[in-house]
């Protein structure tokens, strides 16, 4: 059920439709094109509010095409950007490519910087969900430039972060170390405190992918401190995180599960049940060192029920949310999350390179729990070309660890996926590696 505050909410949104709606019909029988500009962008501005990016993404069409033939400029520009972006939140990242670069190209005819900026930054990043991540840095360099060009200290922030998680998705930590650092020079001369516990934890949290303890240790506590200073409790949470598996990296165990165990609590507050489920695979695997069999049971039952919600659940739960305002607790709780880790694409790719990570030391049944739940969420979120890409290394994860039958499951679904998208080039790796192995599809 939603709360007062959002049903109030609801409320607001649906006369103000209804108010817009009565206008744009006003306007097209007086032929008013202003107005009509007008009732155009606000009611799919509300629609937007709403999170209903397919029906936003019609009105956004219709401005456009009515600037268009007005040859009003500066709305075909707002028209382009808005179309892509709610092409993007429907995760159809090729059509988004398709108006950012339209917005791109017009705001080189029109100078209008700040626009084009946003457009170059927009389409490295949804290369970066195409995973194509060689023209996503070369679009985020170039965002970099142009913001060194006119003096704009957010937008190379912005464009360095992003430079530092396309490093981090290719496992090249050293180089999104160096973009990191420079994130956090930047945030220290705007004096923004949360951007510089952010930085911190960041930083400690590539460190930690390192492997180099004491650094993360370092890090993690000057960012702990800011956390604390200004109540940011997600910050507070991903550090003692981080300190947890730092101490447990040097065999300070005791110390590892204290931190384990302040950052669960923290989780239990903020209702983060997905990093729930990381944190108890930590506990778990310090149990496991320290002999103590009845927290390994504990740990493990309340981390497989975690990872064993089934997907339609997850899905509902992902639908509730999004139909409502993101002053929705929960979910602007998710957004503040996924800030504080430093990972601009989702949770998702945060569970994931934990996987990735068991999965390329050869720590099979630990990267199950994390791919599982990347997967969930992959789905949950209707993202396609994750989910295939997901099942794919499920599979060889799978295949590992000798569970042959569950393998050809993912594997199968992956090459299903593939076939709806059309992906003539992956579907033949799909069909050159199954053949490789001696399995059918």
């Amino acid at each position: 059920m939603l709360g007062e505050d959002e049903q109030h909410l609801m409320h607001l949104l649906r006369k103000r439709l209804a108010y817009y709606l009565e206008r744009l019909s006003i306007s097209r029988r007086s032929h008013a094109l202003q107005e009509e500009l007008t009732c155009l962008s606000q009611l799919a501005a509300i629609y937007e509010k709403l999170f209903n990016f397919a029906q936003a993404l019609e009105y956004h069409k219709l401005l456009l095409a009515l600037s268009q033939r007005m040859g009003t400029k500066e709305w075909q520009e707002i028209a382009l950007y808005n179309i892509g972006n709610c092409y993007f939140q429907l995760r159809q990242d090729h059509d988004a490519i398709k108006y950012f670069t339209k917005l791109v190209k017009i705001t080189c005819e029109t100078e209008n910087r700040v626009l084009h900026i946003a457009g170059i930054s927009a389409l490295g990043t949804s290369y970066q969900n195409l995973g194509q991540f060689e023209i996503a840095i070369e679009h985020f360099k170039n965002q970099l430039a142009i913001s060194y060009e006119i003096n704009q200290r957010i937008c190379q922030k912005s464009a360095l972060d992003s430079l530092a998680n396309v490093y981090q998705c290719l496992g090249n930590y050293q180089e999104s170390l160096r973009y990191k650092q420079k994130v956090l020079i930047i945030a220290q001369e705007m004096e923004d405190i949360k951007a510089i516990g952010d930085a911190l934890g960041n930083i400690a949290g590539i460190y930690l992918q390192l492997q180099e303890w004491h650094q993360a240790i370092s890090y993690c506590n000057k960012s702990l401190l800011l956390a604390k200073a200004i109540d940011n409790q997600s910050l507070v949470m991903i550090s003692f995180n981080i300190l947890g598996q730092a101490y447990k990296g040097l065999h300070h165990y005791h110390q590892a599960i204290d931190c384990l165990t302040t950052s669960l609590n923290i989780s239990d507050e903020l209702g983060e049940s997905r990093v729930r489920s990381v944190i108890l695979h930590g506990l778990n695997d310090l149990s496991k060192k320290m002999n103590l069999s009845e927290p390994v049971r504990e740990y493990n039952i309340e981390s497989l029920s975690i990872h064993r919600q089934p997907i339609e659940a997850i899905g509902v739960t992902h639908h509730h949310l999004v139909k409502q305002d993101c002053a929705s607790a929960p979910y602007q709780q998710s957004v503040n999350l996924l800030q504080d880790i430093g990972n601009q694409q989702n949770q998702q790719q945060l569970l994931f390179n934990l996987g990735y990570i068991y999965y390329s030391s050869a720590r099979f049944s630990q990267a199950m729990g994390f791919l599982q739940s990347a997967f969930i969420l992959a789905q949950a979120q209707k993202n396609h070309r994750e989910v295939a890409k997901l099942s794919l290394i499920l599979g060889n994860n799978l295949q590992r660890l000798h569970h042959s039958e569950e393998a050809i499951y993912y594997y199968r679904y992956a090459y299903k996926i593939y076939q709806i998208l059309g992906d003539k080039y992956q579907i033949q790796k799909m069909l050159k590696f199954m053949d490789k192995l001696g399995l059918k599809l």
